[in-house]
């Protein structure tokens, strides 16, 4: 399976929609961040393993944890959790969806 578009909201720290590109990053190879709510952390809160747990999330119903969806929310406001993951498989593109 080759992930291709990432796109999740209401996930963690994520309170607006994110999109993760993969086609336009080469793959899944690395990821950074920068700390912009509080700079003197670095990349540290960065919303980075959540990226991580959002894909996890998508494609198994569950956190790396095991967290279910009802147990799954964003950690600043109201907004409602959904997640979806286009990717292609064996030449075939299809889409996941999880809210």
């Amino acid at each position: 399976m080759k992930p291709l578009v990432l796109t999740f909201q209401g996930f963690r720290s994520f309170e607006q929609p994110c999109t993760v590109d993969f086609q336009r990053l080469g793959g899944l190879v690395y990821l950074s961040g920068l700390n912009e709510v509080e700079p003197e952390l670095g990349a540290n809160g960065a919303g980075k393993s959540s990226v991580f747990e959002a894909l996890y999330w998508c494609l198994y119903g569950k956190t790396s944890r095991n967290l279910r969806a009802s147990a799954v929310k964003c950690w600043w406001g109201k907004a409602s959790c959904s997640a979806s993951l286009t990717f292609e498989k064996l030449g075939s593109i299809s889409t996941v969806s999880r809210s």
